[in-house]
């Protein structure tokens, strides 16, 4: 029977049965559930650069850590010790897990760096890759005469772990400005730190034995309870960010029998209510003199534009400026002509009675002609 005065050792909770299965599963279920939140997004909003990144990194981290379950299945159905294969692949999924991670967090919200970031995480895995081919080779020999913990492969693999975890604080303190959600993304990279900090400091001190660490699978853990949230701080931002720039439905007043409510109306419902509100403010206060200059000043102000102008087709060649504003200038624009020949754009928009825009790279020499006229 446990004595209650005897404090419980957290730092081995996930190293004892049913602890140390337990350690599998949460990892297994925290990351699966991550993955699944980033990729549901993915999916709604293909574009949004923080769900592809967290995609991609967690699947990364997923297929790792199955590696790893496939490998201690490998070991129940061949009869070899799990020793001899699963220490090692651990310890560096950890360090996998740690490097897609952190390339998601420091490159989800920005592109400062370019293609840079992906080459670097390319060329981390691979150094991965190559050092559990060493590791595994090497430590099916060495398992029965040492510690993983104690050996020369465990300190190397800690100690990188470490140094990744701590570039990681560095990084995101240099660059917090382009980076959301820094004090999480601090927290994760600094339990993990300590895990590893931690066991390096034990295994100095000869405080430390077995294959597994039991504080690095406890901060470990800990660190990627971070990652669920970090996504769905990710998901209101996406949500605040479209809010913001969605243009509010116009609400006007709609009489029924009963009583006055509101609703919403449709896009055509909305042109029609800003037509209207365009000739209330041409009639308002107009006489037969300044019919011209309301009719500009009011269509600038509901389309919210800053030049306008009023023509009068004299021939099939010209146009003359009855009325135009340049709200820019603060002046009123009379008494010019435009050469239609030179604005074959604004003779269709004539034709068909229908709004047809200017762009720089297509009607660059029409511009060039209204704006000389204008005097833009």
């Amino acid at each position: 029977m446990n004595n209650p005065l005897i404090p419980v050792d957290f730092t081995s909770l996930f190293l004892r049965p049913p602890g140390d299965l337990l350690y599998y599963l949460i990892v297994m279920a925290i990351t699966q559930a991550a993955f699944f939140m980033a990729l549901g997004q993915r999916l709604k909003r293909s574009t949004a650069r923080p769900f592809r990144q967290y995609t991609l990194a967690l699947f990364g981290v997923v297929i790792t850590w199955t590696l790893l379950l496939v490998g201690a299945l490998f070991a129940l159905l061949t009869g070899q010790p799990a020793d001899s294969i699963l220490p090692p692949m651990e310890r560096i999924a950890q360090v996998v897990a740690i490097v897609l991670l952190g390339w998601a967090f420091l490159t989800a919200d920005h592109e400062l760096w370019g293609r840079a970031p992906n080459m670097i995480l390319l060329v981390l895995i691979g150094s991965a890759a190559l050092g559990y081919i060493f590791t595994g080779v090497q430590w099916v020999g060495a398992f029965a005469r040492s510690d993983f913990n104690l050996s020369g492969f465990g300190v190397a693999w800690t100690f990188n772990a470490a140094v990744i975890s701590a570039l990681g604080i560095l990084i995101l303190l240099a660059y917090y400005r382009h980076v959301a959600d820094v004090p999480l993304k601090l927290i994760f990279f600094a339990l993990v730190l300590f895990g590893y900090v931690a066991t390096l400091v034990q295994t100095a001190q000869g405080n430390i034995i077995g294959d597994y660490a039991g504080l690095i699978r406890l901060t470990f853990v800990g660190g990627l309870l971070i990652v669920p949230v970090l996504i769905y701080r990710a998901i209101l931002i996406q949500l605040e960010t479209e809010i913001a720039h969605k243009p509010a439905p116009l609400i006007v007043p709609a009489v029924r029998a009963e009583s006055p409510d509101l609703v919403t109306v449709s896009a055509a419902d909305r042109e029609s209510a800003q037509l209207m509100r365009a000739l209330g403010m041409m009639l308002e206060r107009a006489t037969l003199e300044s019919i011209p200059e309301r009719i500009v000043t009011s269509t600038l102000t509901v389309l919210r534009a800053d030049i306008g102008a009023l023509l009068r087709i004299q021939s099939a060649n010209y146009a003359d400026i009855t009325w135009g504003v340049d709200k820019v200038m603060n002046r009123s624009i009379t008494s010019l002509s435009i050469n239609l020949e030179a604005q074959p754009t604004l003779v269709n928009a004539i034709e068909r009675r229908t709004q047809r825009p200017l762009y720089p790279d297509r009607n660059i020499e029409e511009l060039h002609d209204l704006y000389s006229r204008l005097d833009i």
